[in-house]
């Protein structure tokens, strides 16, 4: 945990250097009124919450593009996640719920960061490895309670990868309306379900399909106007959901 305060922490940030997404000047306007109108904390490039028996719940806002925050608004991002992605927001519980809305913010540009990769001249197994380390990371884990993820939009470049785990309670992810890519689900108990959203624009890729684990890829019309959701119908135990 940070030995400061939250509202002490946003008095006393320090702003780390910005990178570019290509992500068109009015994207960021729309993004900027978002978030004065829902009132969210200040954007962060790495978030971390982690309360063992607390209630994790609110809007929350990440991004690429954005400047980091010194110290960290809450707790302090692990240097795992800092290394492996180009921004993340980790939720973590043992016996408490989450339930959060994560806004990716993008930035403004028209080119892409001089940092990226060059992934044409590796094999497919490094450049899997460098593409994951310039994604965008969503985690929550709680123990013995439910969690949610709701990312409302995604516009970036950058690889989302969504991570819903749970071991005895319901693992929720409500995807952005522009997904495309695959969803994976694992759960010991209990079972999957997908919205009539969701399973309209899914193929399973197992070779031999079943209830309790799969991996499916979406491919979401960019224009549709309602968010998709993936959701386990039951309390399972062990779930565990990757998008």
């Amino acid at each position: 945990m940070s030995n400061l305060s939250t509202s002490e922490n946003r008095r006393s940030m320090m702003l780390s250097r910005a990178e570019d997404d290509a992500v068109p000047p009015e994207i960021a306007e729309a993004e900027a009124s978002e978030l004065q109108r829902h009132a969210t904390d200040p954007p962060v490039r790495h978030l971390r919450i982690d309360w063992p028996s607390s209630t994790i719940k609110g809007r929350f806002a990440i991004g690429p593009s954005v400047p980091d925050m010194q110290p960290p608004l809450y707790d302090m991002p692990s240097p795992q996640d800092v290394q492996q992605n180009a921004s993340s927001a980790v939720f973590l519980s043992r016996t408490s719920p989450i339930n959060v809305t994560v806004q990716v913010l993008h930035g403004q540009g028209t080119h892409m960061s001089q940092g990226a990769p060059d992934v044409s001249k590796m094999n497919p197994v490094q450049a899997l490895q460098a593409m994951q380390r310039q994604a965008v990371f969503v985690s929550g884990k709680s123990t013995h309670n439910s969690v949610c993820l709701h990312i409302p939009q995604y516009v970036g470049r950058k690889p989302l990868h969504i991570r819903a785990t749970s071991s005895s309670g319901h693992a929720t992810v409500v995807l952005p309306h522009s997904f495309n890519g695959l969803i994976r689900w694992n759960t010991e108990s209990g079972t999957v379900s997908m919205s009539p959203l969701v399973h309209a624009r899914t193929q399973r890729l197992d070779s031999e399909p079943t209830k309790k684990r799969g991996t499916a890829k979406m491919v979401v019309d960019p224009d549709l106007a309602a968010a998709a959701m993936c959701a386990s119908s039951r309390p399972p135990r062990g779930a565990s959901m990757c998008v």
